[in-house]
């Protein structure tokens, strides 16, 4: 490299004779990658998200009725890129979803959703509490025999969802247990 430069670059001024390999040339970098963006004040507001969430790979796994509200984030001077903004919202997010993964996990269908037998029940006893005895009894009765079979519905079809279908899929699952 000091031949081709004539030895005028910082590398070969520094003493650095291999700091360039024209062997492996590397790919020019976009330049909207280094653009930065600056904010003197980025604020997103919180957002309620009610979601009914489906994914099937590798296993199939569904929430129905999950509440969130993520809340809302503040910043002050910002300069950056917009991928590293992006990294760190995205971030924010998991990090917001880890803290609530007891939240996530209540209302998961594989495990019953805790969360929608609770909401049952607190409107059956509220119920029982509020309206005249024999109305109040029939509306918990009602909300408790909702839970109980929601529940039992919910687990029964996650458990099948994730059970192989036809005998290609029992022949595939056969063999994958036998390595």
């Amino acid at each position: 490299h000091a031949d081709e430069c004539g030895k005028t670059c910082k590398a070969c001024k520094a003493g650095i004779t291999d700091a360039v390999d024209n062997a492996y040339p590397l790919p020019p970098l976009p330049l909207a990658e280094f653009r930065y963006i600056c904010f003197a004040e980025l604020v997103v507001s919180s957002l309620p998200l009610c979601v009914d969430l489906q994914l099937s790979s590798p296993v199939f796994v569904s929430f129905t009725g999950l509440t969130l509200t993520f809340p809302e984030v503040r910043l002050a001077g910002v300069a950056t890129t917009r991928f590293v903004l992006g990294q760190e919202l995205l971030a924010h997010c998991i990090a917001f979803l880890l803290l609530n993964s007891p939240v996530l996990l209540s209302s998961c269908d594989l495990l019953g959703n805790p969360a929608q037998i609770y909401r049952h029940l607190k409107t059956g006893l509220s119920d029982l509490l509020s309206l005249p005895l024999r109305d109040g009894v029939h509306s918990l009765a009602r909300h408790v025999s909702s839970a109980s079979l929601s529940s039992v519905s919910a687990v029964s079809d996650s458990i099948r969802r994730n059970l192989p279908t036809g005998p290609e899929g029992a022949a595939l699952q056969v063999h994958a247990a036998a390595g």
